[in-house]
């Protein structure tokens, strides 16, 4: 455990004004700078957040994040940085994020907008399971829609330009990111607002950079989306120039319908997908605030907050409007809910499941079918609606209240605390304080049916998914008496993630547990507290030589019935599962245990071995890559072996390194040697285990020569003992093994450029020599039109190419050759054959073939090829004419 360390007072300079006299040199003291002093106010946060015990951090939260908002005031950046390591130590409200993000849209630093902007989009990502946008993102668009006076124009330029040079450069990655991204969410609030008429902006801008194809994805885009993709822009973009984005982006308004007295506001956007934000009526001004006696120091201003108010939504979802297909079910649903709100038998409930099948009400139908089931206290008829309807895909904006209150619903049902911590959520991020009133299950009634129906786990599972919802029903009586047994289970779930080794679940859950106890007497929770020293000191392991918890509990669980195995599911499981590749150590037990997996597959001729044998090539090459891991090796063995010097120590590991992927790899090559004649299959998948390795391509290439050295005495040695068939059998095996192979493939070239320079001379030998040339050709002619298709540049790098293209040239000029004399001997079957000589012939040349005997004959041979193509199409115009 780190020493105790309490959280320091924030730093305060020296008065303004003449120092006391030092000398007969001493100067009047130079007057603070507030950018300094904040800086060293957040150095002191930071320090203390990580380096202070939790118990200590949990007493100074409050006073921590008061000085984090004061000095936002003067650097928002800085601040900023911070709050995701706040949060790891403690819960950080909304308020306390919104505060520190205005004084970030008030004064933005233009040099450090990018980094600040990583750290607020992680901060407003949606929680998960959630349907809409986070709270703070609702909050921060809105924000910006409204035109807050906190928004600086300096702070909207650097946005849009920021946010559309972000979606320009990484389109792929954003096009269509879901309606909860808070790039669109924030684009959208910073005009125009729609997914439409953004990615017409973009299409300009590709445009205008010369990118033709990815302006027409755009604008294609933009018309599947709903717009007129190429109608005139209101604004256009260089490309890549954040400066040339528009500096003041409009918004689109609507106005009321006719006959109405609702005034206007701003639209949410015309895109079919929920992706925007919903506007909200502006912040009333904040009141005057009172002098202050005494100015406070520069770090510590706190800007003032304005009371929130719940965000505006259209009352008038699309489903509920009359006429079309769906008028029968929506009148049906209508009847239903009356006869629900009056409590009686509803003979439109009944008929309610046929009316909306395949429609577009059938997700409110569904709804209010389980509403009904509720009040005939039909649970389990009640839950397979709400279940159904939950399942539906594409909720859209209008179902949103009724997606959040079918979850808190069913969550109360089943004691589903994520469940119904993900509903309540929801409704939170919408309507703020105000969430209650659009619950159809009041703070109360939620709070007594976990009281009820789920205690302590319930509350347990609650503060795990969304501390907030604790918050929310902190008012129902009878929560203080969970408190403590919830704290507890929530100390055994971060017991169970020590013992997994994941330091940040520890965190947050001991986090979460003394957050629940906070209210509760000292006497009462002390061992609580100690539980979770306990739990904080086994979750650090300050010695990194000491193993990990996860790694003695997975190496417990290679032993079976007393026998120490290699592997085991379990063990494989604990550290693949359960983050054991997190940390060097573990990953080297995983890379051990995946491959000791895989040979015991590969013995017993299973096809399962392959994946493992790529898993656990994988692991060793990040530990080849690691160096920490290498350096720790280094460490331990200077301490077990004192003798040696640190160089013998370095060098011997160095050289285990540098020896690592041959030893991995070896295996490999003995198995292609093993299989290549009974299962070459399965031999060409070992080759692709050492062409794809995730080693250096240097290290591949080593052990891809040892098997071409294998492959090329299994074809030269048959070759020369006569036996030419055998030769071109096996030079078909090995290049199906290894496809590419250049090497392999000029072996094979070989035996036939000998065999014709053998034959050349005797009775019938063009005849002879063609037919062992015809079938090598079959075996490497997508090597030879690869390599015609290549361009040699003569450099270092294309030696390997220019070697195989000299000999396939050679085989080209004697496949040339012999269908040129075979044809010329028989005139008559020349008209078939001409044409398969002169295309040989021609790609010899261009390939290059050396000025000797008798290469260099190809191009006389070549022109009475081509007088005798002349002659054969001048007799067939001949007889067609006659």
């Amino acid at each position: 455990m780190p020493p105790q360390q309490s959280y320091p007072p924030p730093y305060t300079p020296p008065p303004p004004g003449p120092a006391p006299p030092q000398g007969p040199q001493c100067r009047p003291a130079v007057a603070p700078d507030p950018v300094e002093q904040a800086r060293r106010q957040l150095a002191l946060i930071e320090e203390f957040l990580t380096g202070a015990d939790l118990r200590t951090v949990q007493r100074a939260r409050d006073r921590v994040l008061e000085d984090l908002v004061a000095a936002a005031a003067i650097v928002p950046e800085a601040a900023l940085r911070l709050i995701p390591l706040a949060k790891r130590r403690f819960h950080v409200g909304d308020p306390v994020i919104q505060a520190v993000f205005r004084q970030w849209m008030r004064s933005p630093d233009p040099s450090a907008f990018a980094q600040a902007w990583g750290v607020a989009a992680e901060l407003m990502k949606t929680y998960p399971g959630n349907s809409g946008a986070s709270a703070l993102c609702v909050w921060f668009a809105n924000t910006l829609r409204a035109e807050d006076p906190d928004a600086s124009a300096a702070f909207r330029n650097l946005a849009v330009s920021y946010l559309a040079d972000l979606v320009d450069a990484n389109f792929d990655d954003h096009a269509f990111s879901g309606g909860t991204s808070v790039v669109w969410q924030v684009l959208y609030a910073l005009g125009p607002g729609s997914r439409s008429e953004w990615f017409r902006l973009l299409g300009d801008r590709a445009e205008k950079r010369g990118d033709a194809a990815g302006a027409k994805r755009r604008y294609e885009l933009a018309e599947r989306f709903g717009g007129d993709a190429r109608r005139e822009s209101p604004r256009h973009w260089s490309s890549g120039s954040s400066a040339s984005a528009p500096a003041g982006p409009t918004r689109p308004k609507r106005t009321a319908p006719p006959g109405s007295d609702r005034p206007s506001r701003p639209d949410t956007p015309a895109d079919p997908s929920p992706t925007a934000v919903p506007a909200g009526p502006a912040d009333p001004p904040p009141p005057a605030k009172p002098a202050a006696p005494t100015p406070r120091p520069p770090v510590h201003p706190t800007p003032p907050r304005r009371p929130p108010r719940p965000p505006e939504f259209d009352p008038v979802p699309a489903w509920s409007v009359p006429g079309g297909p769906s008028e029968p079910a929506r009148r049906g649903i209508a009847l239903a809910v009356a006869d629900i709100l009056h409590g009686r038998r509803s003979e439109a409930l009944e008929t309610l499941p046929q009316k909306s099948a395949g429609t577009a009400v059938r997700g409110p139908a569904l709804f209010v079918i389980a509403l009904g089931h509720l009040q005939a206290r039909d649970l389990p008829q009640a839950r397979e609606a709400l279940r159904e309807f939950l399942g539906l895909p594409g909720h859209g904006e209008a179902e949103a209240d009724m997606v959040a209150n079918a979850r808190i619903i069913l969550g109360v049902l089943d004691a589903d605390g994520r469940l119904l911590a993900t509903g309540v959520g929801a409704l939170a991020d919408r309507y703020r304080e105000h969430w209650a009133t659009r619950s159809m299950m009041a703070p109360q009634a939620i709070g007594e049916a976990v009281l009820d129906r789920g205690g302590p786990p319930m509350l347990a599972e609650l503060t795990t998914a969304d501390a907030r919802v604790t918050e929310l029903l902190a008012t129902v009586a009878g929560f203080d008496s969970l408190y403590v047994e919830s704290a507890r289970r929530l100390l055994a779930k971060a017991a169970r993630a020590a013992l997994l080794s994941r330091p940040t679940e520890v965190s947050e859950l001991i986090a979460q547990a003394l957050r629940l106890v906070a209210d509760q007497p000292a006497g009462a929770v002390a061992a609580l507290h100690e539980a979770a020293d306990r739990i904080e000191r086994l979750a650090a392991r300050p010695d990194h030589s000491a193993p990990r918890a996860l790694d003695l509990l997975a190496v417990a669980a290679l032993r079976v019935d007393g026998v120490m195995h290699p592997w085991t599911r379990q063990a494989v499981d604990l550290w693949r599962e359960h983050g054991g590749g997190e940390d060097p150590e573990s990953l080297h037990h995983l890379a051990i245990a995946e491959h000791a997996q895989a040979y015991q597959l590969e013995l017993a001729g299973d096809a399962a071995a392959f994946p493992h044998w790529r898993q656990a090539l994988a692991h060793w090459a990040r530990i080849y890559h690691d160096l920490e891991f290498w350096d720790r090796m280094r460490a331990h063995l200077g301490a077990v072996m004192p003798d040696c010097t640190p160089d013998e120590i370095d060098r011997a590991v160095s050289g285990v390194r540098a020896e690592l992927p041959d030893y991995l790899l070896d295996p490999h090559v003995t198995r292609i040697r093993t299989l290549w004649r009974d299962d070459y299959t399965r031999a060409r998948a070992h080759m692709e285990l050492i062409r794809k390795s995730p080693f250096p391509e240097g290290c591949n290439a080593t052990a891809r020569r040892k098997v071409t050295r294998e492959a090329d005495h299994h074809i030269r040695r048959p070759a020369r003992a006569g036996e030419i068939e055998g030769a071109i059998s096996a030079a078909a095996t090995w290049l199906h093994i290894d496809p590419g192979n250049l090497h392999t493939a000029e072996a094979a070239i070989d035996v036939g450029i000998d065999h014709a320079e053998q034959l050349q001379g005797t009775a019938d030998w063009a005849a002879g020599a063609l037919r062992i040339l015809l079938r090598i050709s079959a075996t490497v002619e997508p090597l030879c039109r690869s390599a015609d298709a290549t361009p040699r540049t003569g450099r270092g790098s294309d030696n390997e190419h220019a070697v195989f293209a000299a000999k396939a040239a050679r085989l080209d000029f004697w496949l040339g050759a012999c269908l040129f004399i075979c044809n010329s001997e028989q005139p008559g079957r020349f008209t078939t054959a001409a044409h398969p000589a002169t295309t040989h012939l021609e790609r010899a040349l261009r390939l290059g073939l050396p000025p000797i005997s008798p290469y260099d004959a190809a191009p006389e041979i070549l022109a009475t090829a081509r007088q005798w193509e002349l002659h054969t199409a001048s007799r067939r115009r001949r007889r067609r004419d006659i």
